[in-house]
């Protein structure tokens, strides 16, 4: 039982201590581009990372075509103003 509570204790510790470096950043604000213009700011390449892509083939069936060419394959929907929408498409042609 005492174990238990030592544990407990350990546990809210460490939550109160993460809560507390979380909100030492609150005030740091990410900038925007109104404030810029910035330094550019380049990081070598981590060659722990793996280099290329790995592409699908056109014949995999989660990449294959399943409209008819006079269809959308995609299609976006984006509100810009509370009463003005715009449509647009992707047809793979």
């Amino acid at each position: 039982m005492e174990f238990a509570r030592g544990r407990l204790l350990v546990a809210l510790s460490l939550l109160l201590l993460m809560i507390c470096v979380g909100f030492g950043d609150a005030h740091k604000s990410i900038p925007t581009t109104l404030e810029g213009p910035f330094k550019p700011f380049t990081r070598e390449m981590d060659p722990s990372l793996r280099l290329g892509s790995e592409d699908l083939p056109q014949y995999d069936p989660r990449v294959v075509k399943r409209a008819a060419a006079i269809f959308p394959e995609q299609i976006s929907l984006a509100l810009s103003t509370p009463d003005a929408m715009w449509v647009s498409w992707v047809t793979g042609m």
